[in-house]
């Protein structure tokens, strides 16, 4: 993974924040992926307090699935993910 691990629990605790409400399992019984359930928790986090995580990210090169991978590992210490 090359997120930091810094970065990875900053986003754990901002999900942790704002949950999402739903379950991996009720995004399945509609039809939509693992991915769109991980990146829609990422979406629940107001742009302020998430913006300037993923731009670090980005400006260091990761793209969207070294997010998802961060993205996962955070959730995963929160859910059976």
């Amino acid at each position: 993974m090359r997120a930091t691990p810094q970065e990875v629990e900053s986003l754990r605790q901002l999900m942790a924040e704002h949950p999402l409400g739903e379950s991996r399992e009720a995004y399945a019984e509609r039809g939509l992926t693992q991915r769109r359930w991980v990146f829609d928790h990422l979406w629940t986090i107001p742009q302020a307090r998430r913006w300037p995580i993923i731009v670090q990210m980005y400006d260091r090169g990761l793209n969207d699935d070294h997010i998802f991978t961060a993205l996962k590992a955070a959730l995963r210490k929160e859910t059976a993910l």
